[in-house]
């Protein structure tokens, strides 16, 4: 059986002198590589969170898609119910939930089942999802995604502050108004994100996640916009007076650049693929073959292109050990969430990501218990 020592955050110190503290998260599409039977990706992941919560991950979030092989958890509470009866600190989080292709009474339902099933570690990332496909199956055209993810939101929020459900007045969910009968464990209610727009998420009240480390200017638009919802007092999320703005990359560790670069060359090309035919209106199944892209980082969806922009990064422990340490000396307050699985990895290759960084990149931001 893994174990690690039990580490504490520690507090490093900036270029300018002040505090940083710096916590890591892992992100997962939960991508089933070829030929992989289903209930051994599921084992070895549970296995593989509980070891992340003994070295000292503060959080662990899954993503939600439909209808392909980019997801294998597309009932993200459903997963998160089973970690959460396996793990008893780390924090387990939706990335996102795409509201539009739920039911909001079901949902809010839910939420509370797995905050008191984890004792008060659930923590929701929203979203109205990038699939057009996605949206078709659920019923809806595509162009309905925002309003339906505006509303189903208002509608899950009011019902987790209030205890009711109400929607008069709604253009898309119309139903008798429901009585929760259920609450969170959390109080006043669960930690919500919401990614890629700091504007919406800091008006709001919302944690927001950007896909590379942000720099002091988007935090202090993003402090600005949290302070402008503050004073409108028409924020989504009114209970919260603060907020957190993480980074979320894909990470490649290996026993030397070399190697790290090659696995991650390969697996973020075989992501982005997957993501390329997330963008259709056409499932997956029933798209034409993907011309192969240039290797040029001003197009889109390439593999260069991450790795410039740091979407993507990899090396072996000391390369990605130096990369977080001189990041997280640039922010205050830094959250790194890290997708360790990537696009066709074996799980052994993932696995040994996932090790490395445990073992010899995470130490250096911890002091021993």
């Amino acid at each position: 059986m893994y174990q690690t020592a039990r580490l504490a955050p520690r507090r490093l110190l900036s270029a300018k002198g002040g505090a940083v503290g710096v916590k890591f998260g892992l992100f997962d599409h939960m991508t089933r590589p070829p030929g992989t039977a289903l209930h051994e990706l599921y084992e070895r992941r549970i296995a593989a969170v509980v070891r992340a919560e003994g070295a000292g991950v503060h959080g662990y979030y899954v993503a939600e898609h439909h209808g392909h092989r980019l997801a294998m958890a597309p009932s993200q509470l459903v997963w998160l119910a089973a970690l959460a009866r396996e793990t008893e600190r780390i924090r387990l989080g939706t990335m996102v939930a795409c509201l539009p292709l739920h039911h909001p009474l079901r949902l809010a339902e839910e939420i509370c089942m797995v905050d008191q099933l984890s004792q008060g570690r659930l923590e929701l990332g929203v979203g109205r999802g990038i699939s057009p496909f996605e949206q078709n199956f659920f019923g809806h055209p595509a162009d309905e995604a925002r309003g339906r993810f505006q509303e189903s939101l208002e509608l899950i929020l009011s019902a987790l502050t209030t205890g009711r459900m109400n929607t008069e007045g709604r253009t898309y969910y119309t139903f008798p108004e429901a009585e929760l009968s259920m609450e969170t464990y959390q109080k006043p209610g669960v930690p919500i994100w919401y990614p890629g727009n700091i504007e919406y998420a800091g008006l709001n009240g919302f944690n927001a996640v950007v896909p590379t480390p942000p720099n002091a200017a988007q935090r202090a638009a993003y402090q600005g916009f949290i302070d402008a919802g503050l004073a409108s007092g028409d924020r989504l999320n009114p209970r919260s007076s603060d907020a957190t703005l993480a980074c979320s990359q894909f990470l490649v560790v290996a026993r030397t650049d070399e190697e790290a670069r090659d696995i991650a060359y390969r697996n973020v090309t075989a992501l982005n693929n997957l993501m390329r035919r997330s963008s259709s209106a056409a499932p997956p199944h029933l798209q034409d073959p993907l011309p192969p892209l240039p290797d040029d980082p001003a197009v889109p969806f390439s593999a260069a292109g991450a790795f410039q922009r740091e979407v993507a990064i990899c090396g072996s422990p000391q390369t990605v050990r130096d990369y977080f340490l001189a990041r997280a000396g640039e922010n205050v307050d830094s959250y790194f969430m890290v997708g360790t699985a990537i696009g066709d990895m074996s799980l052994a290759e993932s696995e040994e990501s996932l090790r490395l960084f445990l073992n010899e990149v995470l130490p250096a931001f911890h002091d021993a218990a």
